[in-house]
């Protein structure tokens, strides 16, 4: 007898893909000044069902009460994932506990008990891939990803708000820039554990829509962590012998760059691209009247500064995690001008999961993120050795990224 019948199956497909399918949606966009508003249908964003609960983990409560509980027995065999879990429980303890000495408002109790959620959400994502296999689960997820870059692509190009030349502005520039730069390990990933052709085409697929979806994004960390990910996808095909390496990848390789440089130095189109990333390049890091350094890095700078004064009057419990936006205002980097405008107490955030946590939960905050990320720099090293160097690069540019 199966432990999933079809429908417990297709309801682990749909939590899959829908966990996806948000990661890299628009954002609604609202410019007074200019008077612009793009409003999108709920389908195309991150829908609420209700507050901080969004589709996928509405259907990820109902999965769980339905058919979570017969599979407790199951998700805690494992004791690897059990003590990330643990450590998310603690995180979300502390929060509570953050929150009673702050006397925050009800929405702060709810943000740490969805901690709670995501531990058995991640305990559960690992029964799944061992059961269901872990290429199955990959596979949906990465679809999910694609299909949500489509959508935000199609909106983007519907409704631009903004022009850098010939291209529009992606809509949500942070966020789904960020993901899709992020994720792009992904497709390195399931390089490594599936060979077959759909799942390869789905990788190149993934590459090269969230590859443009980076360069309209604007955003230097997307675009640096979606190149780290393209270069973990390349490298990590270079292992076995030499001889096969250089006749079945690199070869192939030098060749298809070869005709890429000459035609995108050569044609029409390519001068159009060109164009394109050196508008890019001169909005981002180089002279169109601004300094990046100056502008966008030195405000998430400052946001150091100012989460270590915060720390420093609330070592012990931190301000909660809607306390942020008024305990910043009163110190000194807030204060100087240097730093970006907090303006909505509940999405005011110093952009940045240490300092988040610090500020919001104090020194434990700190000690059990710090004990989280300890737990997934080892984890992944033991994943990763086994494919020598190109899994050791792997490795290397994916703390790059997480770190950022």
């Amino acid at each position: 007898m199966e432990i999933f019948s079809k429908l417990h199956k297709w309801f682990i497909c749909a939590i899959v893909f829908l966990n996806g399918y948000q990661f890299i949606l628009p954002v609604n966009y609202d410019d007074d000044s200019n008077k612009v508003y793009i409003h999108l249908p709920s389908w195309a964003t991150s829908y609420e069902v209700v507050h901080g609960v969004h589709t996928a983990d509405f259907l990820f409560i109902v999965y769980f009460f339905i058919f979570g509980f017969r599979q407790l027995k199951n998700i805690t065999k494992f004791q690897k994932p059990l003590w990330f879990a643990y450590g998310l429980i603690a995180l979300s303890l502390v929060g509570i506990l953050s929150t009673f000495v702050n006397f925050e408002i009800f929405s702060d109790y709810f943000e740490a008990i969805k901690l709670i959620m995501l531990a058995y959400f991640f305990l559960f994502i690992y029964f799944w891939s061992n059961t269901l296999g872990a290429v199955f689960i990959l596979r949906v997820f990465m679809i999910g990803l694609s299909i949500s870059s489509i959508v935000n692509l199609y909106f983007t190009f519907s409704n631009p708000v903004r022009l850098l030349g010939a291209i529009p502005m992606l809509l949500g520039q942070n966020g789904p820039g960020g993901s899709a730069g992020f994720l792009m390990f992904l497709a390195a990933w399931l390089s490594v554990l599936s060979s077959n052709k759909i799942d390869k085409l789905l990788i190149i697929f993934f590459i090269l829509i969230n590859g443009f979806l980076l360069m309209i994004s604007y955003s230097k960390l997307g675009v640096l962590m979606g190149v780290l990910g393209i270069l973990s996808f390349i490298f990590i095909q270079f292992r076995g012998s030499i001889v096969k390496m250089v006749r079945k990848r690199l070869i192939p390789l030098v060749v298809f760059m070869s005709v890429f440089v000459f035609w995108l130095l050569a044609s029409s189109s390519g001068e159009v691209i060109r164009d394109g990333a050196a508008t890019i390049f001169d909005h981002k890091i180089g002279n169109d009247g601004s300094n990046a350094f100056d502008s966008g890095d030195k405000e998430r700078l400052y946001y150091f500064f100012a989460v270590g004064e915060i720390f420093a009057i609330n070592p012990l419990f931190g301000v909660g995690y809607n306390g942020f936006l008024t305990a910043i205002k009163s110190t000194d980097a807030h204060e100087s001008g240097e730093m970006s405008e907090e303006e909505s107490e509940v999405n005011s955030n110093p952009h940045n999961a240490f300092l988040y946590y610090i500020s919001a939960n104090g020194v434990l905050g700190l000690f059990i993120v710090t004990f989280l990320y300890s737990l997934f720099l080892v984890t992944f090293f033991q994943v990763f050795k086994p494919y020598g160097l190109s899994g050791l690069l792997t490795f290397f540019w994916l703390c790059v990224a997480d770190t950022y």
